[in-house]
């Protein structure tokens, strides 16, 4: 038996790039950057360090990552390791983190557009406000 699961969590590089097969088959592919934070041996100073890795997404799932992240945007990936060997421009050998993804989460909420509902507040912020009192809110 044989298993390969990776799972990130980080933030896009840039936007999703939407494509579609010869055959109609939607495929997204989006570049994400992983930080880790550590303390420098040495010098005793907090260091994040970036892993890049570089994500496709088929079908439904690759219209909705398109349609909801952009630039900047939190997301959790799980799927395979798929390394992507490359040669480049000065002829040397480079290596790409891929990832076929299986499944993705918003941790973050949709950054698209940048216009989230601004008068969606919750029922606790709207009590503070003076419009209810806390036997009047209904949390059914």
């Amino acid at each position: 038996m044989s298993f390969n699961k990776l799972i990130v969590v980080g933030n896009l590089t840039r936007d999703p790039e939407l494509r579609y097969t010869a055959q109609g088959t939607p495929v997204c592919t989006v570049n994400v950057a992983s930080n880790d934070r550590s303390r420098d041996p040495k010098t005793k100073e907090v260091v994040d360090t970036a892993t890049f890795f570089r994500a496709t997404v088929w079908g439904q799932k690759a219209e909705t990552v398109a349609q909801h992240f952009e630039k900047g945007s939190e997301i959790y990936l799980e799927g395979r390791f798929k390394p992507e060997e490359w040669t480049d421009r000065e002829g040397n050998k480079r290596v790409t983190f891929g990832i076929q993804v299986s499944d993705f989460n918003f941790t973050g909420g949709s950054n698209r557009g940048s216009n989230r509902a601004a008068t969606a507040r919750p029922a606790s912020a709207q009590a503070q406000a003076g419009g209810a009192d806390d036997e009047e809110i209904d949390f059914s």
